[in-house]
Formats: C-alpha cells, sequence, structure tokens
C-alpha cells in the first residue's frame, strides 16, 4: 500500500503542470533502434549506451525492429512520463519497462506510460524501456512525444520535475533518423519539426 501510494504521488506530480524544476533541465531523449532479439530482456542483451553518440537512429531494415526508449544527460532521476508513436500501419508493439513500477503501457501508436524507481538512480544515461514491432514493410519513424495532459518529464531524485522539448526519433525502412548529438532548437536538416521545437512528430 505505501508503494501503491508513492507511486501515485510521484504519477501525479510529474503529470500536473508542476513549477518545480529539478536537476535534469538539459535533459533529452533519443530512440535507439536496432534488429529484433527474441532473448532481450532489461538485463540481457540490452545496447551498451553511454552517451549520445552510442545512440544509433537509423536501422535500414524493413523487417521486425526493437527501439529503446534512451534518456541522457540527465543528473539522477526517479521517473519519467512519455509517449510513443509510430506509422499506424505498422503492427503493434510487446514493450518492456525497465522500471520498478509502471501505470500505462506501450501497445499502439500514441500510447503513454509513466515510470518510476525505487531508488535514485545517479546514472547520467537511462535506457528507460525497449519495444519490438513487427511486420515492417513501409518506411517511416518512432518518436517519443509528451504524456497525455502534460509533457515528456524527469523527476529528479528529490522528486522535483523538469520537461524537455529534445526528442530525437528514430528511422526506419528506409527513414533516417535524427541525430542525438545535435545541439539547438528548431529544425533539422530537410525540416520537419513542429513550431519550431524538436520532437513530438506525426509519424
Amino acid at each position: 500500500m505505501k508503494t501503491l501510494f508513492i507511486l501515485c504521488l510521484v504519477i501525479i506530480s510529474l503529470s500536473a503542470s508542476v513549477c518545480l524544476s529539478g536537476q535534469n533541465p538539459d535533459a533529452k531523449v533519443a530512440v535507439h533502434v536496432m534488429s529484433h532479439e527474441a532473448r532481450r530482456n532489461c538485463s540481457n542483451n540490452m545496447p551498451t549506451i553511454s552517451d549520445c553518440e552510442d545512440i544509433v537512429a537509423t536501422y535500414a531494415g524493413c523487417d521486425d525492429a526493437d527501439f529503446f526508449v534512451v534518456f541522457y544527460d540527465l543528473e539522477g532521476y526517479t521517473g519519467f512520463n512519455y509517449s510513443v508513436s509510430w506509422p499506424g500501419d505498422w503492427s503493434t508493439c510487446s514493450f518492456t519497462s525497465c522500471s520498478d513500477f509502471v501505470i500505462g503501457g506501450i501497445v499502439s501508436p500514441g500510447d503513454s506510460i509513466a515510470q518510476t524507481w525505487a531508488d535514485c538512480d545517479s546514472s547520467s544515461v537511462c535506457i528507460a524501456g525497449f519495444g519490438w514491432i513487427g511486420d515492417i514493410e513501409t518506411s517511416g519513424y518512432i518518436t517519443v512525444g509528451p504524456f497525455p495532459g502534460a509533457n515528456i518529464d524527469i523527476a529528479d531524485c528529490s522528486f522535483d520535475v523538469d520537461t524537455t522539448s529534445a526528442a530525437y526519433r528514430a528511422g526506419v525502412c528506409g527513414a533516417t533518423g535524427d541525430d542525438p548529438c545535435e545541439g539547438g532548437e528548431g529544425g533539422r536538416e530537410g525540416g520537419g519539426t513542429e513550431g519550431g521545437i524538436r520532437g513530438y512528430y506525426k509519424p
């Protein structure tokens, strides 16, 4: 009961438009993508990502693919809120959260999730979870977007909340993903931002 109360408290604070600023004002999120591995879990067969240069945002294959939601440039974290989208003509997704507690889930494009960890993690990079999308036959993007009615939220070790609009999409089956090491706001080469803000794409 205590755990459920703490989880609900964190989700409410993350979802609200709070005025608190946390320790992660420069945090970013990107989608890493690679070929599907059926034996993957949060402890095995995971990619090794220590900074933005390790994130692979383009997968040429037109088949099953695994994608990973990667938060980075962190100064410690206890939770995240976000949604994930991909083209509607792709299959549904089997998503695995790597957090201790979770509300929601990623099955269909635009679905959202709220994740919390039992203890503060001081790591600068977090692979929050991963998903498997099968039978990809058309070009498109996998994108992290805002939690409904809120933002892409990051709770630090004091449960103070920052939001980010620095969301870098992955490209699959002929689409080129964004460079997760690219700095600044505004458009990418070739255009594609909405309102001059990085991320929040509709595939």
